[in-house]
């Protein structure tokens, strides 16, 4: 299945690169445009970042987080490296989100920053924590940093 994924998005990111793939208005009316090609970039090059913190194909990562761009891109990062996304409702309370990410079984989750906020005590030590995937680097919430910059100290 992912391998079909992979092939598909290697395919559209080549042929369409030029297009638009989004137009996406915020909520203070700044309008973001990414290309198919952008797009493609981003998911294409979060793989081995994403291996290089200990994912491996098959693991599952929670997803949480109302619909954006990086919403978006986060979950076509995942499928591109092999990661099944648990999608989960940002709009539930917090007590319910924490006992699915434990029945999801999870070992990581991406996230906003409001809802990690919510969720940090009860997860401390068991699970990481990452920013929605925007740009080139992937995020950690505990730390604050990039993985490109942990790595390097």
């Amino acid at each position: 299945m992912y391998s079909a994924f992979r092939e598909k998005m290697d395919s559209i990111g080549k042929t369409y690169e030029a297009c638009n793939f989004f137009h996406y208005m915020c909520d203070n009316e700044k309008v973001v445009k990414t290309s198919y090609g952008e797009m493609y970039q981003r998911v294409s090059g979060m793989e081995e970042k994403l291996i290089s913190i200990g994912f491996r194909k098959g693991d599952r990562a929670a997803l949480l987080a109302p619909v954006s761009p990086e919403t978006i891109l986060t979950g076509f990062s995942l499928a591109y490296a092999g990661i099944t996304s648990v999608l989960l409702d940002a709009s539930l309370p917090i007590e319910e989100l924490e006992k699915l990410i434990k029945f999801s079984d999870v070992r990581a989750v991406f996230t906003t920053e409001e809802i990690y906020h919510g969720l940090k005590n009860a997860f401390a030590d068991k699970l990481d924590f990452f920013e929605l995937i925007s740009g080139e680097e992937l995020i950690s919430y505990q730390t604050g940093k990039s993985i490109a910059a942990l790595k390097a100290a």
